[in-house]
């Protein structure tokens, strides 16, 4: 049956993806049993593997895959019009995903997205705070491309993201500007209100588990006020250069 993602859809465009599913099960080769078939469509109606064979919707039911391919051999299907026998099936050949399917696989998962988004906060914040070291604003960099790459793919909450990047920018003020902790706590709360509303629930990626959501709002908040506390105190510290009085 038609279904959105968060999208309404009107009763004109529904009719129409309607058909078309309607149209394409139609045309699937073989002897099924068509009206039960657009049922799923029209009624989204469903059919246990059993009901599914009994109502001829599939040819057969097999425990495992080495039983499908002994009763399956030899069978003719016919695709485009062309007669292909079935034969030979006693290999079993697991493809596996590749690295790089892995790696978008992992760019997706709402738990590792939102720890590479942090890491790149952490990282620039810690170039600006001590410029030349190259290596944070480095990996910071890197992190927050990736995670910029990766939310590209998934569905995110723009205001979740927006609180992140405020709690991150009232950390930075905190260490430039010292304010005595009410900037460091805001940016505490923005932060904690971003991990929230990032990921909904019901988001077909998952969401990001409470206890990293609390774990990392603590440490994100204890790192930047013993950066801010050691700013301050290097700006208390006595000069040691020019004449000596």
């Amino acid at each position: 049956s038609p279904v959105t993602l968060g999208e309404s859809m009107d009763e004109t465009l529904r009719k129409k993806v309607t058909e078309d599913m309607l149209a394409l099960l139609r045309s699937l080769p073989g002897d099924r049993n068509t009206s039960a078939m657009e049922e799923t469509v029209t009624e989204s109606r469903n059919f246990t593997a059993r009901e599914a064979l009994d109502f001829h919707l599939i040819d057969q039911m097999a425990p495992t895959i080495t039983a499908l391919l002994t009763e399956i051999d030899g069978r003719v299907v016919i695709r485009q019009g062309k007669a292909f026998s079935l034969t030979d099936l006693n290999e079993i050949r697991h493809i596996l995903p590749s690295a790089q399917e892995d790696f978008l696989a992992l760019l997706i998962n709402p738990t590792f997205l939102y720890l590479l988004l942090m890491l790149g906060f952490y990282g620039i914040l810690l170039e600006f705070y001590n410029p030349g070291t190259l290596f944070p604003g480095t990996v910071g960099a890197i992190a927050l491309l990736l995670a910029l790459y990766g939310f590209g793919m998934v569905e995110f909450n723009l205001l979740g993201l927006a609180l992140l990047g405020l709690g991150t920018f009232l950390f930075a003020l905190e260490i430039f500007t010292p304010s005595f902790g009410i900037l460091g706590i805001g940016g505490g709360i923005a932060l904690l209100l971003g991990s929230f509303l990032l990921f909904e629930s019901s988001s077909p990626y998952g969401d990001i588990p409470l206890k990293v959501i609390l774990s990392t709002t603590l440490f994100t908040t204890l790192f930047f006020f013993l950066i801010a506390w050691m700013a301050f105190k290097a700006q208390r510290r006595k000069s040691h250069t020019g004449d000596a009085l």
